[in-house]
Parts: structure tokens; sequence; C-alpha cells
């Protein structure tokens, strides 16, 4: 049997093939990644660092790449209450640019306000984050008093703007996105 069946057919073991394979492609990529280096004579060999960094390689990568099925309950739209806005962002991530996208909509379903921008790509949680904070921006221009955020595949930024500690990777525009918030009464909702 070769690795790649058995990473293949891990799934019928209860295990999740897509992670198992993931681990093994990030594993071997920095294993040859070190052989390199120490061939090159600019380095030698720190097996605890290659682990650390795998793991971390792996976790940075599994976040975006790994989705889990999940029992998704459509949404039933309910009314606003009046004068409340609802706001919808996504990011969408290309190698050059990440393009923003917000939109606002009041207790009628119309849509009160739009904003887009676009950034240098850096990561798509990054990004996702950026999308939130241009969402209240535009948000506390237009002085809406009151908001509903609702993001549908972000869970990681949607639990980090309801956390108290966040991931160092987005801590600014978590930090940034919560002064806003102080402006005016936000409720934070997510879909999934």
């Amino acid at each position: 049997m070769y690795a790649a069946d058995f990473i293949i057919e891990s799934g019928s073991f209860g295990v999740d093939s897509a992670e198992v394979l993931l681990f093994a492609l990030v594993a071997i990529d920095h294993i040859w990644l070190t052989r390199n280096l120490v061939v090159n004579g600019s380095t030698q060999p720190d097996v605890v660092a290659c682990l650390r960094t795998v793991l971390s390689s792996y976790s940075t990568l599994a976040v975006g790449l790994i989705t889990h099925p999940t029992h998704v309950e459509t949404p039933i739209w309910q009314i606003l209450p009046e004068g409340w806005i609802k706001l919808n962002f996504d990011v969408v991530v290309g190698s050059n640019e990440f393009i923003l996208a917000a939109v606002a909509r009041d207790h009628t379903g119309d849509i009160a306000s739009a904003v887009t921008n676009n950034i240098v790509p850096t990561s798509p949680l990054v990004g996702e984050c950026q999308t939130a904070l241009l969402a209240l921006s535009k948000a506390a221009s237009r002085k809406y008093q009151f908001c509903i955020i609702e993001e549908g595949d972000s869970q990681i930024v949607l639990f980090n703007l309801n956390d108290e500690s966040s991931s160092w990777k987005f801590a600014n525009s978590v930090a940034a996105i919560k002064a806003l918030c102080h402006q005016f009464m936000v409720v934070f909702y997510s879909c999934l």
C-alpha cells in the first residue's frame, strides 16, 4: 500500500483524510526545506523547531483550507426594528489583492449603503477583519445608531470580536473594530 492510498483510505478509520493529507504535505515541505538548508551548510537541524514550524503552519493553513460539513438551517429573514441596520460583509481573496465589500440594509430590506475597497493581500482572516472594519467605519460615517453584523463564513472573526482575546495576526483590526463599536449599539450575529 502506498502512502497516498493510506491517506485517502484513512477516512474509513474515522480520520479526516483532508487533514491527514494537509499535515503530510506541510511536514514533507518543511522537511525538504530543512534538508536543503542543512545540505547547503547554512544551518544545523533542530528537530523541535522543525516540529513547531510544521504544527504552526498546519494550524494556520487548516483554518482556511479545511471545511467540515455542518448542518446549516436556512436563515429566516426577520424584519428589523425601525432604525436598525443589518451589515453584511465579505472579502474576495486574490493573489494580487483582496477585494472587500460591505452592504448595509435598513428595516425594510432596502440597501441603505454599500462600500468596497481593495487591500494588499496578507492572510484571509486579516482580510475578513479588515472587511468588518470597513463595514463598521461606513456605518459610523453614516451615523447609524443600531447595527446588526451578519457574517456567515468567518466564525473565527466573529468569535474574536465577541471574545476578550484575539489572535496576534489580526489583533489591531479587532481593536479598531471594538473601538468603533462604542459609537453605536452593535449586535454580532452569525448565520452558521
